[in-house]
């Protein structure tokens, strides 16, 4: 990687923290480009060469939790199924926390009407696990199954 495309993804990177730190202290809604361009050092049309929206910033967010789902779910597939794997990948999924995953739940409560909103047009992050739970209940789970898998991936604990 050159050096030019390095700095061009460490700003980048930079910019996507940034703005989820602001979009969770002040709300999606009340933050703007322009907020997001003078925390990190930038004029908004710079910021636009990286981002050329707001909902962009969230999109490259969202995407970067997408792949963890989908990083689980490879792991998943890798596991032999000994009757734990509930909790088992439950574990792993809460092992591999990290803060990142963590500002990005911050970022989900702290914003519910964006969250709302994003639903509403299709992408809705909470069937983002139903593959999850597909893979590690048995047979056709009962509705009562399935909220303890959810359960158990936000606790890492099995009743």
């Amino acid at each position: 990687m050159t050096s030019t495309k390095k700095n061009g993804a460490h700003m980048r990177e930079t910019i996507l923290q940034t703005a989820i730190e602001l979009f969770t202290q002040r709300g999606y809604d009340a933050t703007s480009l322009r907020n997001i361009a003078e925390a990190v050092g930038l004029t908004k049309s710079s910021l636009y060469h990286h981002f050329p929206r707001k909902e962009a910033i969230v999109e490259a967010v969202m995407a970067g939790q997408k792949q963890e789902i989908d990083d689980l779910l490879d792991w998943i597939d890798q596991q032999p199924d000994d009757g734990d794997l509930l909790l088992s990948a439950a574990l792993h999924w809460v092992d591999t926390t990290g803060p990142r995953r963590l500002v990005g739940m911050r970022f989900a409560r702290a914003n519910q009407p964006l969250m709302h909103r994003l639903r509403h047009e299709g992408n809705d992050r909470s069937e983002w696990f139903t593959p999850v739970l597909e893979r590690v209940l048995p047979g056709t789970p009962t509705s009562s199954e399935i909220l303890l898998g959810r359960m158990t991936f936000d606790t890492g604990y099995v009743l």
